[in-house]
């Protein structure tokens, strides 16, 4: 790699150096990069300006060689460009091959994202910034030939938002809650399994998620069959359900952080299982329940990541609206078949 373009890459986008390795020769084809003209492309940037209007904020799809994006960094002096390039190869040998250091320096050059597994931080950086519009936008050859995946990744995007904005309003709602179970918990930490202990334990079992509805009684007895051939992991409240009709689940997660959870586990029975609490989860249920559990950490939990030294490498569990999604997570970290 040109040594200009590294220096820069650890210096703003660190996490595309920690990420890929960058020292192992190149062994790529030619056609893992998208060439551009050289010069300016003012039908493309035309039909762009059309899109962005007055937006702030510019999403682009596709890095290439640097071309493109220069052209919008010139015409659009006064917004900020957040880059995602799929082709992990083609940014490979691009900075491998042309110094474009000034380019990945320049201010407004705000976010690089490299490859599927980065996108989702680039979705959360453009939650946290967006005060101001947003335009999406393509490289000519993403317009022109496969504008199908820049209406995927909007469609996405929109999705992750609309997540987004709905857990930061339950986070305002019951953030002097969570902040008191983050530090109760933290004792449990010493003497309790974290979910990390548990990581592929039951590879290839089958997983059955149960979630309070309308339709759970209706589904009892074929979860009461099933319970022989699979894991049961009860989401919550249904917990109170399966026991009712003498299903004992083999996994039950919690993870709503108000006091008044703990009357869905005022009985005893409703205890029994395996119990997987998050740290945002109201503390006196797991107190309650002493042995047989395990922990697992929110991601958006800072105080207990700090004292417990967990990094964003360190598996943490997503917040989501309903614990359902708490349950499906728990369900990928253990094993990989699941039923809904």
């Amino acid at each position: 790699m040109i040594k200009e373009n590294f220096e820069v890459l650890k210096q703003r986008f660190p996490h595309i150096v920690e990420k890929y390795e960058f020292s192992n020769p190149l062994n790529m084809k030619q056609d893992h990069i998208m060439y551009e003209l050289l010069e300016k492309d003012a039908e493309w940037l035309q039909a762009v300006n059309e899109i962005i209007g007055d937006s702030k904020i510019i999403f682009v799809y596709g890095f290439g060689l640097g071309l493109s994006i220069a052209d919008l960094l010139e015409e659009f002096p006064d917004r900020w460009l957040f880059i995602y390039e799929s082709d992990i190869d083609s940014f490979k040998r691009v900075i491998s091959e042309y110094d474009i250091s000034l380019l990945l320096s320049h201010p407004n050059l705000y976010w690089i994202s490299v490859g599927d597994h980065q996108l989702r931080m680039l979705f959360q950086l453009l939650c946290s910034y967006m005060q101001e519009s947003l335009a999406f936008i393509g490289l000519r050859t993403f317009l022109e030939e496969h504008i199908e995946l820049l209406q995927e990744v909007r469609k996405d995007f929109i999705a992750y938002k609309n997540d987004f904005h709905s857990n930061k309003l339950i986070e305002n709602r019951f953030r002097n809650e969570w902040t008191q179970n983050y530090l109760y918990h933290l004792h449990e930490s010493l003497t309790t399994h974290s979910i990390e202990e548990m990581f592929g334990t039951f590879e290839g079992f089958t997983a059955i998620i149960v979630s309070s509805g309308p339709s759970l009684t209706e589904d009892i007895d074929w979860i009461k069959k099933m319970s022989k051939h699979a894991l049961i992991i009860a989401a919550g409240s249904s917990v109170q359900a399966l026991v009712k009709h003498g299903i004992k689940p083999h996994l039950c997660v919690i993870m709503d952080g108000h006091e008044v959870n703990n009357k869905i586990f005022a009985n005893d029975s409703t205890l029994q299982s395996t119990l997987l609490f998050t740290s945002s989860s109201y503390y006196g249920i797991s107190e309650r329940k002493g042995k047989n559990k395990v922990y697992s950490i929110m991601e958006n939990d800072q105080i207990s990541q700090y004292f417990l030294q967990k990094t964003k490498s360190d598996i943490l569990m997503r917040p989501t609206p309903t614990v359902a999604g708490t349950a499906i997570q728990t369900a990928i970290f253990w094993e990989h078949h699941i039923l809904f």
